[in-house]
């Protein structure tokens, strides 16, 4: 049976931890290791024993650093993985106890993977109706991408065909610009639409924060604009991004930079990719 390496940054996760670590312990498929990638100094194997949680397939590493951001602490986890599969999730969010073994299979042939994103508030544990996203397996482009699966996503690769590393430094955006730099290796990532990734969509988060404005989210888009204005890239789908990205901070400063209800967004955001894309 293939072997994976599951890696997972961690900053302050000291509450969360036991989350992914419980999920993976859980996996049908149990053939894996885990790399949980200290980010702030703290020792997270003391953390999971305060738990109850002790595994041999647990590993430990530390970026070294505070704060040195997912891209770095992802970057780090590769380096130290023993597998060539690696899978990515983050310290507060689980996979289905059968995630590995439904992705793992694809992931052998594919270049880059990833299953259905359900979103949970983690407070009621009910699940965030998702209006987008496919309805059956299919290859995801760069439009696909950006439809369906912006911020929420955590994609595996096979590094025996994909060599990217993550973005370092932004600390917003990194997962979706991965997936770009992914894109201009393979022409598609596979999607598996019964595997599920469950994300807890927490207030105070860098994706939904606790301020009454999104000026401060509009201030980190446009530091990923300047990465892919930084950046000559061969797919013609790349520029599309960029464009419906102004365009989306055009949208928020055309509210105020108001948090608006959650349709009238959506339908906004929908029309400005449409034009981006060209409907």
């Amino acid at each position: 049976m293939t072997f994976a390496s599951v890696i997972t940054p961690a900053y302050r996760a000291e509450q969360t931890i036991a989350i992914p670590v419980g999920s993976i312990l859980a996996q049908t498929h149990e053939n894996w290791e885990m790399i949980v990638v200290s980010d702030d100094g703290l020792d997270y194997r003391s953390i999971l024993r305060s738990h109850g949680i002790e595994d041999s397939r647990l590993r430990f590493v530390s970026t070294g650093k505070t704060a040195a951001g997912p891209g770095a602490a992802r970057n780090i986890g590769a380096e130290n993985a023993r597998y060539t599969l690696l899978f990515h999730l983050d310290a507060d969010d689980r996979y289905a106890e059968d995630y590995l073994a439904r992705i793992v299979p694809v992931l052998e042939t594919a270049g880059a993977c990833v299953g259905a994103v359900r979103l949970i508030d983690p407070i009621s544990g009910d699940e965030i109706p998702l209006s987008l996203r496919p309805a059956a397996d299919c290859l995801m482009t760069v439009r696909e991408a950006v439809r369906y699966c912006l911020g929420y996503a955590t994609v595996a690769i096979n590094s025996r065909i994909v060599s990217a590393r993550w973005p370092e430094g932004l600390h917003y955006g990194e997962d979706f610009l991965f997936w770009l730099l992914l894109l201009e290796e393979i022409p598609g990532i596979a999607y598996v639409s019964a595997a599920r990734y469950d994300y807890y969509f927490r207030m105070g988060s860098l994706s939904r924060p606790n301020e009454p404005t999104t000026y401060g989210i509009c201030e980190l888009r446009e530091r990923m604009i300047e990465w892919l204005e930084s950046r000559s890239f061969s797919n013609p789908e790349i520029p599309n991004v960029r464009t419906w990205l102004r365009s989306i901070n055009d949208m928020e400063a055309e509210f105020g930079y108001r948090i608006v209800d959650t349709a009238t967004f959506s339908r906004e955001a929908g029309r400005r990719f449409d034009a981006a894309f060209g409907g």
